[in-house]
């Protein structure tokens, strides 16, 4: 089965790509995602966002001492090929000084760290950040939208979390701190985008910056995926000098097609991901729902339970009738959390969102 628009035709299970004349043989062996573990660390945070989805979790304030748990951590900071991702709550906040030092002081520098944050941290915190940046990959900052937005959706409890946000994002480009912006969109939002790059154009400058396009999930007011591609697209024309990069399911699997990588048919990288959740000393596998508990954490080892199949069955699409779907290395379902009953409709949605793909295809790899 092919997908065609213009002088491009994409053969879904081959893969093969024809452009004019050109026959272009795809990798199809499967594509093997790097493995990431999460470091999560508090469950405190200084925001109180609209859309959390921490907000059910059980509200454990026991402080962590990870010093405790060093022989553990060793485990993955010694191991080249890992995503080492500090995580929260909000881990920038002044009372995990301690927990941050001492992971830069045992961190490879070969393997060094990921942080996602709300970006409104203290100049104490910002200075432990500039004397360990070479132990820095990436900090991944969320943001909403213009301020009027951004503060109505990401309140601070005490202060102006937009404001708090550019002054820090500053600080981290005056000293060389890699950074980028995760820019959660939904329909609350969505018309706002233009707006929101607009003032950071202003204010720090696009070419600057690498900005991450991010769908909200498992809520009402979510985007569809279709939605989202053409946003895309509408944003690259309107700002050509921006790095945005799409966080989109279904572009993903078939870029790491296009691109040579092969297929990904699970859904997402659950399977080679673990959240170390030291408040709870739960383990689980998806960095959104505490409800993936595959194990549970000792001072020494992880001491795993026999749930971890049930769900990546879901995920990697092993069960009827994904399992033997043509289309099933390229949807967008498959989410071990998300008990909607897509199966009427996901065919078709695939379908609509990969054309949109082709049709658009030397705007999606103009810069590729």
């Amino acid at each position: 089965m092919f997908i065609e628009s213009g002088n491009i035709k994409f053969f879904l299970d081959e893969p093969r790509l024809e452009i004019g004349k050109k026959n272009i043989i795809l990798n199809r062996t499967d594509f093997k995602p790097s493995t990431r573990i999460y470091f999560k660390i508090t469950n405190s945070c200084n925001f109180n966002c609209t859309y959390c989805f921490q907000k059910n979790d059980p509200d454990i304030n026991e402080k962590v001492n990870l010093k405790e748990y060093r022989i553990l951590l060793d485990k993955y900071i010694s191991e080249s090929g890992i995503e080492i991702i500090i995580f929260g709550g909000e881990p920038l906040l002044n009372k995990n000084k301690e927990n941050l030092i001492f992971l830069f002081d045992i961190c490879n520098t070969n393997n060094g760290y990921f942080f996602f944050t709300n970006g409104c941290f203290s100049k104490e915190i910002g200075d432990i950040l500039v004397n360990n940046r070479d132990k820095i990959n990436m900090i991944i900052i969320s943001i909403d939208g213009p301020e009027f937005i951004h503060n109505r959706r990401r309140p601070l409890r005490n202060g102006n979390s937009y404001q708090a946000i550019l002054d820090n994002a500053n600080y981290l480009y005056e000293h060389e701190i890699p950074f980028s912006f995760q820019y959660n969109i939904d329909v609350d939002n969505i018309n706002y985008l233009d707006q929101g790059l607009t003032d950071l154009d202003k204010k720090l400058g696009l070419n600057n910056l690498t900005i991450i396009l991010n769908k909200v999930l498992h809520t009402k007011r979510t985007i569809s995926e279709l939605e989202f591609l053409k946003k895309y697209i509408e944003l690259l024309s309107v700002y050509p000098h921006a790095h945005l990069v799409l966080n989109s399911v279904v572009y993903s699997k078939f870029n790491n097609v296009i691109i040579g990588n092969g297929f990904k048919r699970p859904r997402c990288n659950i399977e080679n991901t673990l959240i170390l959740d030291f408040p709870s000393k739960k383990v689980y596998i998806c960095p959104e729902s505490m409800n993936t508990e595959i194990g549970i954490i000792s001072k020494n080892d992880i001491i795993y339970n026999n749930t971890k199949k049930k769900y990546t069955n879901v995920t990697n699409k092993e069960l009827y009738p994904c399992n033997s779907c043509i289309y099933a290395n390229y949807c967008k379902y498959g989410c071990a959390i998300d008990t909607s009953n897509h199966f009427k409709t996901c065919k078709d949605e695939t379908y609509q969102e990969l054309k949109f793909i082709i049709d658009n295809f030397y705007t999606f790899y103009s810069l590729e």
